[in-house]
Protein backbone atom coordinates (compact mmCIF):
# COMPACT_ATOMS: atom_id res chain seq x y z
CA UNK A 1 0.00 0.00 0.00
CA UNK A 2 1.29 3.19 -0.87
CA UNK A 3 0.49 4.59 2.30
CA UNK A 4 1.56 7.10 5.39
CA UNK A 5 5.06 8.64 5.47
CA UNK A 6 7.34 6.15 8.20
CA UNK A 7 10.26 7.66 9.52
CA UNK A 8 12.62 8.96 7.63
CA UNK A 9 15.14 9.68 10.17
CA UNK A 10 19.10 9.80 9.01
CA UNK A 11 21.62 7.07 9.96
CA UNK A 12 23.66 9.84 12.13
CA UNK A 13 20.40 11.09 13.89
CA UNK A 14 19.31 7.47 14.82
CA UNK A 15 22.77 6.24 16.04
CA UNK A 16 23.09 9.57 18.18
CA UNK A 17 19.71 8.76 19.13
CA UNK A 18 18.01 12.56 18.79
CA UNK A 19 15.22 14.08 16.60
CA UNK A 20 15.82 14.47 13.56
CA UNK A 21 13.82 16.98 11.41
CA UNK A 22 14.01 14.30 8.22
CA UNK A 23 14.85 17.14 5.77
CA UNK A 24 16.33 15.72 2.71
CA UNK A 25 19.16 15.37 1.16
CA UNK A 26 20.61 16.90 4.03
CA UNK A 27 18.64 16.79 7.41
CA UNK A 28 18.47 19.91 9.64
CA UNK A 29 20.58 18.83 13.15
CA UNK A 30 23.62 17.22 10.36
CA UNK A 31 23.72 20.88 8.40
CA UNK A 32 23.69 22.63 12.22
CA UNK A 33 26.24 20.64 13.80
CA UNK A 34 28.66 19.75 10.20
CA UNK A 35 27.99 16.12 10.70
CA UNK A 36 27.59 13.97 7.43
CA UNK A 37 24.01 12.82 6.62
CA UNK A 38 24.08 9.90 4.96
CA UNK A 39 22.33 9.19 1.62
CA UNK A 40 18.65 8.08 2.08
CA UNK A 41 15.83 8.04 0.14
CA UNK A 42 13.65 11.70 0.17
CA UNK A 43 10.06 9.88 1.24
CA UNK A 44 9.41 5.96 2.87
CA UNK A 45 6.49 4.78 2.05
CA UNK A 46 4.28 1.97 3.26
CA UNK A 47 3.78 -0.97 0.69
CA UNK A 48 1.10 -3.95 1.95
CA UNK A 49 -1.03 -3.82 -0.96
CA UNK A 50 -0.17 -7.27 -1.92
CA UNK A 51 -0.60 -8.84 1.50
CA UNK A 52 -4.70 -7.46 0.87
CA UNK A 53 -5.58 -8.93 -2.35
CA UNK A 54 -5.04 -12.05 -3.91
CA UNK A 55 -1.75 -12.34 -5.93
CA UNK A 56 -3.70 -14.44 -8.47
CA UNK A 57 -4.25 -13.55 -11.99
CA UNK A 58 -7.91 -12.75 -12.84
CA UNK A 59 -10.36 -15.02 -14.62
CA UNK A 60 -9.69 -12.84 -18.20
CA UNK A 61 -6.02 -13.80 -18.46
CA UNK A 62 -4.57 -10.78 -18.72
CA UNK A 63 -1.06 -10.50 -17.85
CA UNK A 64 -0.13 -7.87 -15.20
CA UNK A 65 2.14 -5.65 -17.59
CA UNK A 66 1.66 -2.94 -19.31
CA UNK A 67 2.52 -4.05 -22.35
CA UNK A 68 -1.00 -6.01 -22.67
CA UNK A 69 -2.98 -4.71 -25.43
CA UNK A 70 -6.23 -3.40 -23.92
CA UNK A 71 -9.66 -2.81 -25.80
CA UNK A 72 -11.67 -1.23 -23.75
CA UNK A 73 -15.49 -1.62 -24.55
CA UNK A 74 -18.20 0.91 -24.27
CA UNK A 75 -21.94 0.04 -22.67
CA UNK A 76 -24.86 0.28 -24.81
CA UNK A 77 -27.47 0.68 -22.11
CA UNK A 78 -30.28 0.04 -24.28
CA UNK A 79 -29.14 -3.67 -25.26
CA UNK A 80 -27.69 -4.36 -21.74
CA UNK A 81 -24.34 -6.57 -23.81
CA UNK A 82 -21.26 -4.04 -24.23
CA UNK A 83 -20.14 -3.29 -27.66
CA UNK A 84 -16.61 -3.17 -28.09
CA UNK A 85 -14.54 -0.94 -30.37
CA UNK A 86 -12.39 -3.12 -33.08
CA UNK A 87 -8.83 -2.89 -32.23
CA UNK A 88 -7.02 -0.42 -34.71
CA UNK A 89 -5.23 -2.36 -37.30
CA UNK A 90 -2.48 0.04 -37.33
CA UNK A 91 0.41 -1.30 -35.78
CA UNK A 92 0.95 0.42 -32.07
CA UNK A 93 4.30 0.17 -29.32
CA UNK A 94 2.72 -1.10 -26.22
CA UNK A 95 2.99 2.93 -24.79
CA UNK A 96 1.03 3.95 -27.87
CA UNK A 97 -1.67 1.38 -27.44
CA UNK A 98 -2.28 1.75 -23.41
CA UNK A 99 -2.26 5.53 -24.34
CA UNK A 100 -5.00 5.11 -27.25
CA UNK A 101 -6.99 2.85 -24.74
CA UNK A 102 -7.08 5.61 -21.71
CA UNK A 103 -7.90 8.46 -24.63
CA UNK A 104 -10.78 5.95 -25.88
CA UNK A 105 -12.28 5.27 -21.79
CA UNK A 106 -12.09 9.23 -21.41
CA UNK A 107 -14.41 9.75 -24.52
CA UNK A 108 -17.01 7.20 -23.51
CA UNK A 109 -20.48 8.41 -24.52
CA UNK A 110 -21.95 6.83 -21.34
CA UNK A 111 -21.25 8.89 -18.70
CA UNK A 112 -22.00 5.63 -16.72
CA UNK A 113 -18.75 4.62 -17.69
CA UNK A 114 -16.32 7.33 -18.55
CA UNK A 115 -13.37 7.49 -16.82
CA UNK A 116 -13.01 11.47 -16.47
CA UNK A 117 -14.83 11.51 -13.16
CA UNK A 118 -11.33 10.95 -12.25
CA UNK A 119 -10.44 13.98 -12.04
CA UNK A 120 -9.19 17.03 -14.80
CA UNK A 121 -5.74 15.83 -14.72
CA UNK A 122 -6.58 12.58 -16.28
CA UNK A 123 -6.85 14.22 -20.02
CA UNK A 124 -3.02 14.74 -19.99
CA UNK A 125 -2.09 11.76 -18.95
CA UNK A 126 -2.30 9.77 -22.24
CA UNK A 127 0.71 12.79 -23.41
CA UNK A 128 2.63 10.75 -20.46
CA UNK A 129 2.39 7.25 -20.88
CA UNK A 130 5.31 5.31 -22.21
CA UNK A 131 7.74 7.68 -19.67
CA UNK A 132 7.27 6.06 -16.60
CA UNK A 133 6.85 2.25 -15.54
CA UNK A 134 5.19 4.05 -12.13
CA UNK A 135 2.12 5.77 -14.97
CA UNK A 136 2.25 2.83 -16.99
CA UNK A 137 1.39 0.36 -14.69
CA UNK A 138 -1.11 2.18 -12.58
CA UNK A 139 -3.14 2.93 -16.03
CA UNK A 140 -2.85 -0.90 -16.81
CA UNK A 141 -4.79 -1.20 -13.44
CA UNK A 142 -6.90 0.98 -13.66
CA UNK A 143 -8.33 -0.02 -17.27
CA UNK A 144 -8.10 -3.64 -16.76
CA UNK A 145 -10.49 -3.28 -14.00
CA UNK A 146 -12.68 -0.94 -15.63
CA UNK A 147 -13.18 -2.97 -18.25
CA UNK A 148 -14.06 -5.64 -15.75
CA UNK A 149 -16.96 -3.44 -15.07
CA UNK A 150 -18.08 -2.66 -18.26
CA UNK A 151 -18.10 -6.77 -19.40
CA UNK A 152 -20.93 -7.28 -16.58
CA UNK A 153 -18.89 -10.95 -15.32
CA UNK A 154 -19.73 -11.86 -12.31
CA UNK A 155 -17.96 -10.65 -9.21
CA UNK A 156 -16.72 -8.34 -11.39
CA UNK A 157 -15.97 -5.33 -9.15
CA UNK A 158 -12.73 -6.48 -8.01
CA UNK A 159 -9.32 -4.84 -8.22
CA UNK A 160 -7.38 -6.55 -10.86
CA UNK A 161 -4.77 -8.31 -7.93
CA UNK A 162 -1.67 -8.77 -10.34
CA UNK A 163 -1.94 -5.75 -12.34
CA UNK A 164 -2.12 -4.10 -8.65
CA UNK A 165 0.85 -5.67 -7.29
CA UNK A 166 3.10 -4.42 -10.00
CA UNK A 167 1.39 -0.89 -10.28
CA UNK A 168 2.19 -0.71 -5.99
CA UNK A 169 5.67 -1.78 -6.54
CA UNK A 170 6.81 0.34 -9.56
CA UNK A 171 4.82 3.88 -7.65
CA UNK A 172 6.86 2.21 -4.66
CA UNK A 173 10.06 2.40 -6.97
CA UNK A 174 9.51 5.89 -7.83
CA UNK A 175 8.72 7.42 -5.19
CA UNK A 176 12.19 5.99 -3.73
CA UNK A 177 14.24 7.36 -6.87
CA UNK A 178 15.92 10.44 -6.22
CA UNK A 179 15.33 11.45 -9.71
CA UNK A 180 11.65 10.63 -10.12
CA UNK A 181 9.96 10.98 -6.73
CA UNK A 182 9.04 14.51 -7.11
CA UNK A 183 7.92 14.55 -10.73
CA UNK A 184 4.76 15.34 -11.72
CA UNK A 185 4.13 11.61 -13.56
CA UNK A 186 4.79 10.20 -10.54
CA UNK A 187 2.77 11.97 -8.70
CA UNK A 188 -0.50 11.60 -11.34
CA UNK A 189 0.79 7.59 -10.71
CA UNK A 190 -0.26 8.30 -6.94
CA UNK A 191 -3.40 9.96 -6.91
CA UNK A 192 -4.38 7.19 -9.74
CA UNK A 193 -3.80 4.64 -7.22
CA UNK A 194 -5.58 6.61 -4.98
CA UNK A 195 -8.40 6.90 -7.12
CA UNK A 196 -8.29 2.98 -7.93
CA UNK A 197 -9.20 2.35 -4.25
CA UNK A 198 -12.12 4.91 -4.39
CA UNK A 199 -13.88 4.08 -7.36
CA UNK A 200 -13.51 0.13 -7.67
CA UNK A 201 -12.70 -1.39 -4.12
CA UNK A 202 -15.44 -2.77 -1.83
CA UNK A 203 -16.56 -0.59 0.86
CA UNK A 204 -15.90 0.33 3.43
CA UNK A 205 -12.43 0.01 2.16
CA UNK A 206 -9.89 1.56 4.49
CA UNK A 207 -7.66 1.20 2.25
CA UNK A 208 -8.71 4.86 0.57
CA UNK A 209 -7.61 6.61 3.53
CA UNK A 210 -4.00 4.85 3.65
CA UNK A 211 -3.59 5.77 0.15
CA UNK A 212 -4.87 9.54 1.01
CA UNK A 213 -2.27 9.34 3.90
CA UNK A 214 0.46 8.86 1.37
CA UNK A 215 -0.88 11.11 -0.95
CA UNK A 216 -0.59 13.66 1.55
CA UNK A 217 3.30 12.43 2.98
CA UNK A 218 4.38 13.43 -0.81
CA UNK A 219 2.34 16.51 -1.44
CA UNK A 220 4.04 17.87 1.96
CA UNK A 221 7.03 16.76 1.07
CA UNK A 222 7.73 17.86 -2.74
CA UNK A 223 5.78 21.22 -2.13
CA UNK A 224 3.55 23.48 -4.12
CA UNK A 225 3.53 22.44 -7.93
CA UNK A 226 6.05 23.98 -10.43
CA UNK A 227 4.19 27.33 -12.30
CA UNK A 228 3.38 26.50 -15.64
CA UNK A 229 3.32 22.68 -15.38
CA UNK A 230 -0.59 22.31 -16.27
CA UNK A 231 -0.49 18.64 -15.04
CA UNK A 232 1.27 19.36 -11.85
CA UNK A 233 -0.96 21.88 -11.08
CA UNK A 234 -4.28 20.13 -12.01
CA UNK A 235 -3.48 16.76 -9.86
CA UNK A 236 -2.26 18.64 -7.21
CA UNK A 237 -6.10 20.31 -7.49
CA UNK A 238 -7.34 17.35 -7.59
CA UNK A 239 -5.57 15.83 -4.54
CA UNK A 240 -7.04 18.64 -1.94
CA UNK A 241 -10.59 16.56 -1.40
CA UNK A 242 -8.31 13.42 -0.53
CA UNK A 243 -5.96 15.52 1.07
CA UNK A 244 -8.40 17.94 3.25
CA UNK A 245 -10.55 14.16 4.28
CA UNK A 246 -7.35 13.24 5.92
CA UNK A 247 -6.57 16.03 7.91
CA UNK A 248 -9.79 16.14 9.21
CA UNK A 249 -9.63 12.29 10.37
CA UNK A 250 -5.96 13.05 11.09
CA UNK A 251 -7.72 16.14 13.38
CA UNK A 252 -4.99 18.50 12.25
CA UNK A 253 -5.25 21.56 9.73
CA UNK A 254 -5.17 21.23 6.37
CA UNK A 255 -1.58 22.47 4.98
CA UNK A 256 -2.84 23.13 1.51
CA UNK A 257 -4.60 26.12 3.22
CA UNK A 258 -0.79 27.91 3.33
CA UNK A 259 -0.31 30.79 1.06
CA UNK A 260 2.77 29.57 -0.81
CA UNK A 261 0.23 26.62 -2.38
CA UNK A 262 -2.35 29.56 -3.53
CA UNK A 263 0.78 31.23 -5.49
CA UNK A 264 1.14 28.94 -8.31
CA UNK A 265 -2.25 27.62 -7.89
CA UNK A 266 -4.33 30.27 -8.47
CA UNK A 267 -2.57 30.62 -11.75
CA UNK A 268 -5.21 30.04 -14.39
CA UNK A 269 -3.52 27.77 -17.15
CA UNK A 270 -5.89 27.56 -19.81
CA UNK A 271 -8.56 26.74 -17.14
CA UNK A 272 -12.33 27.06 -17.91
CA UNK A 273 -14.30 29.44 -15.61
CA UNK A 274 -16.27 25.89 -14.63
CA UNK A 275 -12.50 24.51 -13.07
CA UNK A 276 -11.56 28.51 -11.94
CA UNK A 277 -15.17 28.62 -9.64
CA UNK A 278 -14.62 24.98 -8.78
CA UNK A 279 -10.73 25.28 -7.59
CA UNK A 280 -11.46 28.68 -5.31
CA UNK A 281 -14.12 25.84 -3.73
CA UNK A 282 -11.84 23.34 -2.66
CA UNK A 283 -9.10 26.12 -2.06
CA UNK A 284 -12.01 27.38 0.66
CA UNK A 285 -12.34 23.92 1.48
CA UNK A 286 -9.06 23.57 2.87
CA UNK A 287 -10.08 25.49 6.03
CA UNK A 288 -12.36 22.77 6.31
CA UNK A 289 -10.38 20.35 8.73
CA UNK A 290 -9.48 23.24 11.22
CA UNK A 291 -13.07 24.06 11.97
CA UNK A 292 -14.23 20.41 12.46
CA UNK A 293 -10.63 20.41 15.03
CA UNK A 294 -11.90 23.18 17.08
CA UNK A 295 -15.86 22.58 17.55
CA UNK A 296 -14.54 18.92 18.37
CA UNK A 297 -12.35 20.64 20.81
CA UNK A 298 -14.59 22.24 22.26
CA UNK A 299 -17.18 19.68 22.62
CA UNK A 300 -14.74 17.97 24.20
CA UNK A 301 -14.44 21.33 26.55
CA UNK A 302 -11.05 22.32 25.32
CA UNK A 303 -10.44 26.21 27.20
CA UNK A 304 -7.57 26.93 25.00
CA UNK A 305 -10.05 27.53 22.27
CA UNK A 306 -12.43 30.86 22.23
CA UNK A 307 -15.88 29.77 20.87
CA UNK A 308 -16.28 33.29 19.81
CA UNK A 309 -13.16 32.88 17.55
CA UNK A 310 -14.18 29.55 16.41
CA UNK A 311 -17.66 30.93 15.17
CA UNK A 312 -15.79 34.06 13.73
CA UNK A 313 -13.74 31.65 11.49
CA UNK A 314 -16.95 29.93 10.16
CA UNK A 315 -18.48 32.97 9.89
CA UNK A 316 -15.82 34.38 7.56
CA UNK A 317 -16.03 30.80 5.44
CA UNK A 318 -19.41 31.54 4.75
CA UNK A 319 -18.53 34.60 3.64
CA UNK A 320 -16.52 33.74 1.14
CA UNK A 321 -19.20 30.59 0.30
CA UNK A 322 -21.69 33.39 -0.56
CA UNK A 323 -19.17 34.71 -3.39
CA UNK A 324 -18.92 31.56 -5.09
CA UNK A 325 -22.52 30.82 -4.38
CA UNK A 326 -23.43 33.43 -6.80
CA UNK A 327 -20.90 32.41 -9.04
CA UNK A 328 -22.94 28.65 -8.88
CA UNK A 329 -26.03 30.67 -8.83
CA UNK A 330 -25.32 32.43 -12.54
CA UNK A 331 -24.13 28.92 -13.63
CA UNK A 332 -27.63 27.40 -13.11
CA UNK A 333 -29.26 30.84 -14.09
CA UNK A 334 -27.59 30.24 -17.45
CA UNK A 335 -28.74 26.79 -18.15
CA UNK A 336 -25.69 26.33 -19.88
CA UNK A 337 -23.94 23.52 -18.02
CA UNK A 338 -27.09 22.32 -15.78
CA UNK A 339 -30.99 23.22 -16.53
CA UNK A 340 -33.86 22.25 -14.08
CA UNK A 341 -36.62 19.54 -15.12
CA UNK A 342 -39.63 17.86 -13.38
CA UNK A 343 -38.81 14.58 -11.22
CA UNK A 344 -39.77 11.30 -13.04
CA UNK A 345 -38.38 9.19 -9.94
CA UNK A 346 -41.09 9.90 -7.26
CA UNK A 347 -38.89 11.75 -4.52
CA UNK A 348 -42.03 13.47 -3.29
CA UNK A 349 -39.73 16.18 -1.20
CA UNK A 350 -38.27 17.45 -4.32
CA UNK A 351 -40.35 18.42 -6.95
CA UNK A 352 -37.61 19.44 -9.84
CA UNK A 353 -34.72 17.92 -10.62
CA UNK A 354 -31.14 19.08 -12.28
CA UNK A 355 -31.27 18.12 -15.90
CA UNK A 356 -26.85 17.53 -15.97
CA UNK A 357 -24.92 18.71 -19.40
CA UNK A 358 -21.63 19.01 -17.55
CA UNK A 359 -20.48 16.96 -14.85
CA UNK A 360 -17.80 19.07 -13.62
CA UNK A 361 -21.13 21.69 -13.29
CA UNK A 362 -22.36 18.93 -11.38
CA UNK A 363 -19.50 17.91 -8.91
CA UNK A 364 -19.00 21.81 -8.50
CA UNK A 365 -22.71 21.93 -7.45
CA UNK A 366 -22.59 18.82 -5.07
CA UNK A 367 -19.59 19.89 -3.29
CA UNK A 368 -20.63 23.31 -3.33
CA UNK A 369 -24.30 22.51 -1.62
CA UNK A 370 -22.28 19.84 1.06
CA UNK A 371 -19.35 22.45 2.49
CA UNK A 372 -22.13 24.97 2.49
CA UNK A 373 -24.95 22.53 4.50
CA UNK A 374 -21.42 21.92 6.97
CA UNK A 375 -20.73 25.00 7.36
CA UNK A 376 -23.85 26.18 8.06
CA UNK A 377 -24.19 23.14 10.55
CA UNK A 378 -20.92 24.14 12.46
CA UNK A 379 -22.19 27.72 12.75
CA UNK A 380 -25.97 27.09 14.30
CA UNK A 381 -24.02 24.50 16.99
CA UNK A 382 -21.67 27.74 18.51
CA UNK A 383 -25.13 30.16 18.10
CA UNK A 384 -26.85 27.91 20.22
CA UNK A 385 -24.28 26.88 22.60
CA UNK A 386 -23.62 31.11 22.98
CA UNK A 387 -27.54 30.78 23.01
CA UNK A 388 -27.65 33.28 19.68
CA UNK A 389 -30.64 31.97 18.45
CA UNK A 390 -32.05 34.97 16.75
CA UNK A 391 -29.22 34.30 14.53
CA UNK A 392 -30.64 31.25 13.51
CA UNK A 393 -33.76 31.37 10.96
CA UNK A 394 -31.90 32.67 7.52
CA UNK A 395 -29.17 30.08 8.02
CA UNK A 396 -31.84 27.23 8.48
CA UNK A 397 -33.76 28.48 5.37
CA UNK A 398 -30.37 28.05 3.09
CA UNK A 399 -29.24 24.92 4.64
CA UNK A 400 -32.57 23.37 3.73
CA UNK A 401 -32.61 25.31 0.03
CA UNK A 402 -28.54 23.24 0.01
CA UNK A 403 -29.76 20.08 1.16
CA UNK A 404 -33.04 20.73 -1.84
CA UNK A 405 -29.84 21.36 -4.20
CA UNK A 406 -28.11 17.83 -3.13
CA UNK A 407 -31.88 15.93 -3.52
CA UNK A 408 -31.96 17.20 -6.80
CA UNK A 409 -29.11 15.35 -8.70
CA UNK A 410 -30.13 12.11 -7.23
CA UNK A 411 -31.96 11.40 -10.34
CA UNK A 412 -28.63 12.33 -12.16
CA UNK A 413 -26.84 9.75 -9.64
CA UNK A 414 -29.18 6.80 -10.41
CA UNK A 415 -29.18 7.50 -14.30
CA UNK A 416 -25.65 7.42 -14.59
CA UNK A 417 -24.22 5.34 -11.70
CA UNK A 418 -21.44 4.15 -10.93
CA UNK A 419 -19.38 6.85 -12.29
CA UNK A 420 -21.87 9.72 -13.18
CA UNK A 421 -21.17 11.33 -9.71
CA UNK A 422 -19.49 8.45 -7.05
CA UNK A 423 -19.59 11.15 -4.50
CA UNK A 424 -23.91 11.44 -4.28
CA UNK A 425 -23.22 8.96 -1.87
CA UNK A 426 -21.70 10.15 0.73
CA UNK A 427 -23.13 13.85 0.60
CA UNK A 428 -26.63 12.49 0.83
CA UNK A 429 -26.02 10.91 4.13
CA UNK A 430 -25.38 14.63 5.38
CA UNK A 431 -28.69 15.86 4.62
CA UNK A 432 -30.89 13.15 6.42
CA UNK A 433 -31.37 14.92 9.69
CA UNK A 434 -32.44 17.91 7.37
CA UNK A 435 -34.97 15.63 5.26
CA UNK A 436 -38.32 16.12 6.39
CA UNK A 437 -40.44 13.20 8.07
CA UNK A 438 -39.11 9.77 8.28
CA UNK A 439 -40.44 8.77 4.50
CA UNK A 440 -37.79 11.56 3.17
CA UNK A 441 -35.54 9.95 5.41
CA UNK A 442 -36.10 6.20 4.40
CA UNK A 443 -36.38 7.55 0.68
CA UNK A 444 -32.48 9.26 1.36
CA UNK A 445 -31.42 5.56 2.56
CA UNK A 446 -32.98 3.81 -0.45
CA UNK A 447 -31.32 5.96 -2.78
CA UNK A 448 -27.97 5.33 -1.11
CA UNK A 449 -28.59 2.05 -0.94
CA UNK A 450 -28.89 1.66 -5.07
CA UNK A 451 -26.08 3.83 -5.37
CA UNK A 452 -23.55 1.55 -3.66
CA UNK A 453 -25.25 -1.76 -4.37
CA UNK A 454 -22.58 -2.88 -6.62
CA UNK A 455 -19.63 -2.73 -4.46
CA UNK A 456 -20.81 -2.16 -0.82
CA UNK A 457 -20.32 -4.86 2.38
CA UNK A 458 -23.04 -2.65 4.06
CA UNK A 459 -26.49 -4.24 3.68
CA UNK A 460 -28.02 -2.31 5.72
CA UNK A 461 -27.75 1.55 7.01
CA UNK A 462 -30.10 2.75 10.32
CA UNK A 463 -30.10 6.44 11.70
CA UNK A 464 -26.78 5.48 14.10
CA UNK A 465 -24.77 4.62 11.73
CA UNK A 466 -25.61 7.87 9.12
CA UNK A 467 -24.94 9.67 12.19
CA UNK A 468 -21.87 7.93 13.68
CA UNK A 469 -20.44 8.38 9.51
CA UNK A 470 -21.42 12.35 9.37
CA UNK A 471 -19.94 13.25 13.11
CA UNK A 472 -16.37 13.21 12.24
CA UNK A 473 -16.95 15.82 9.19
CA UNK A 474 -18.93 18.29 11.28
CA UNK A 475 -16.27 17.85 14.36
CA UNK A 476 -19.46 15.79 16.47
Amino acid sequence: MVGAQKSNRCDTCRKRKIKCDEDWPVCGQCKRSNRTCPPRSALKVVDEGVKLRSTGSSSDGEDGSSNTSLVVPHVNRRGKSPRVNSPISLPLTPAEQLAFDLVDSLKADDKSYSLNVIGEFVRDVPRHIGRSEALDSVTACMLVTHKHILSGRPNNWQIHPRLYSTALQNVRCALVDPQNWASAVTLCATVLLHRIEALYGILPNTNIEVHAAGLAALHRKRGPPKSGDRLDIQATVDSHISIIQHAINEHEDCFLASPKWAVVLDERNGRSDVQMIYYRLVRLMTLWPTLVRENSALRKGDLTIDREVALEKCLHVLEELSHIGCEVDDLLDSEKFIKVKPTTNKLDFVPMMFDVKDRLAAMLVAHYAMYSVIVHRLVLSHLRVLRRRHDTGLMEQELLRQCRRIWMLTEYSLAYKPMGLPIMSAILLLTYDLAEGPAAQDRIIGIVHELDDFRSMERFIDADKIRRGIAPLIGM
